[in-house]
């Protein structure tokens, strides 16, 4: 079953990934440093820092995925040091994962079209023959 937006929007916690749906890095994946009522302090570790996360209201995240029990989600949800590479390789890392979850699923599509081709084509000889 899917989820609404709001109710995506509104269980987004301390060290879950999201993609940014609204301004100039519409599309971007973040990691929440912290989550503060409407609003959460976001990092990606290149463009948005540490130092200074990028303060977005929840309607402006969309959730991506949750790091249950990872090193850098303990490191941030026990409020240790962690670095901005750490943040990069984690980003990196769920890149690769949404990509080759969106390759399965293209290769998915096309094996489901080439299937249904090829009843449309075994439709079309028995109506002809």
């Amino acid at each position: 079953m899917m989820e609404n937006n709001i109710t995506s929007r509104t269980r987004i916690r301390q060290a879950d990934i999201v993609r940014s749906t609204a301004g100039h890095d519409s599309g971007q994946l973040f990691v929440v440093l912290r989550a503060d009522g409407e609003y959460l302090f976001l990092a990606d570790g290149k463009g948005r820092k540490l130092e200074s996360p990028k303060r977005k209201k929840r309607r402006h995240a969309e959730f991506v995925a949750s790091q249950e029990e990872t090193r850098l989600s303990r490191k941030i949800r026990g409020g240790e040091k962690f670095t901005n590479s750490e943040l990069r390789r984690t980003l990196a890392a769920c890149r690769d994962h949404i990509a080759r979850n969106a390759e399965n699923a293209r290769s998915a599509q096309d094996t489901r079209n080439i299937a249904a081709g090829e009843a449309n084509r075994r439709d079309l000889s028995q109506r002809e023959g």
